[in-house]
């Protein structure tokens, strides 16, 4: 990944002095790396940016779909032609493992080398389609970050929130998460360590009151957190729960053996419903990837929407949506699926 993100991988331009000036203005060196792919991405590359983005769940079913049939029939071919012992099974763990990342890595990289070609036949041009249409904006405000704060305590008080959840604004599209980093995209915004974060791509392209409606419905979305996760136990906790049962239960189906060495020592136990249990156990796991997924974005949804209310309408949302989409067409279908979504329900204004 760190060798993708020094060299585009359509371009062939070297992103190592981007991604030093980077580190000198203080960004860790992986951040750093990914942030000035995606910066060049986003400015040079939009089009690919939308392909990858939008394919991101395809890889994730290629995944499931394909690490699925494979870790059965792996299974069956080593537990009823090669007789493996069940004690082997975390060995094996790499099976569907690799079943579900390989088809993924294919696909992008298919996916690069026609983009490629794409970006030579235009002899270096970018897509007409993807070119921003909007220019910076001068902000409403004397001070762009100040304004937004601004509008975020005024929001945070509608919403009856104690405090405004950041004091300060920055721009950067890749955020060091708990776990993980995490990706600004361009019609989002972050709340993390009293800061909001803001795709770097976005600074002076909307002034703070066109961000209005994003801020309020990530308010929103940072208030349901909390329902969003239950709901995603709630799916998933019937699931391990008979997972776990079965551990007590399948295992007696099946006879278990004492394998031992020369010398008459035991050196492993093997029973076959182990070894059925584990491939369910990593079948499930891949399967809550998309189920995750899909109900966190439902909650983002949910909250565009009340934000709407909020606001008095979904005329100013559509409105910045929509400034947004001329601006940054790298996100073109993250933001089509917001207007959408909120196209479905009726304007108060106009009722």
């Amino acid at each position: 990944m760190a060798n993708r993100r020094l060299k585009c991988p359509i371009c062939d331009c070297s992103l190592e002095q981007a991604r030093i000036v980077e580190e000198e203005a203080g960004v860790p060196g992986q951040l750093a790396t990914t942030e000035t792919y995606l910066t060049h991405c986003q400015n040079v590359h939009p089009d690919f940016l939308v392909w990858e983005k939008s394919k991101a769940k395809m890889t994730i079913v290629l995944g499931a779909a394909t690490s699925i049939p494979v870790s059965i029939v792996a299974f069956w071919f080593l537990l009823f032609v090669l007789h493996v012992p069940s004690s082997a099974g975390r060995g094996l763990a790499f099976i569907p493992i690799g079943a579900f990342l390989i088809p993924g890595f294919l696909f992008v990289k298919l996916g690069t080398r026609r983009f490629r070609r794409d970006w030579e036949a235009r002899g270096g041009l970018p897509s007409p389609s993807t070119i921003p249409l909007t220019p910076a904006v001068e902000p409403k405000y004397p001070d762009e970050e100040q304004g937004i704060l601004a509008v975020l305590t005024d929001l945070s008080n509608k919403l009856g929130m104690s405090a405004s959840p950041a004091s300060s604004v920055a721009w950067q599209t890749m955020v060091p998460g708990r776990r993980a980093l995490q990706t600004v995209s361009s019609d989002r915004c972050l709340f993390q360590d009293n800061t909001v974060y803001f795709a770097e791509n976005m600074r002076a392209r909307l002034s703070p009151e066109d961000w209005k409606p994003i801020l309020a419905s990530a308010l929103i979305y940072k208030k349901l957190s909390g329902k969003l996760a239950q709901g995603i136990a709630i799916r998933l906790v019937p699931v391990v729960v008979i997972y776990v049962v079965a551990w007590f239960l399948v295992p007696s189906l099946f006879p278990t053996i004492t394998y031992y060495s020369p010398q008459g020592q035991p050196v492993s136990v093997s029973n076959d419903g182990w070894l059925i249990l584990i491939f369910v156990g990593f079948a499930i796991m891949f399967l809550s990837i998309p189920i995750g997924v899909l109900y966190s974005r439902k909650v983002g949804l949910i909250a565009d929407r009340r934000a709407a209310e909020l606001l008095g309408g979904t005329a100013p949302f559509l409105d910045s949506l929509n400034k947004l989409r001329e601006a940054s067409p790298s996100d073109v279908r993250s933001i089509e699926t917001r207007i959408e979504n909120l196209q479905r329900i009726t304007d108060p204004a106009t009722s």
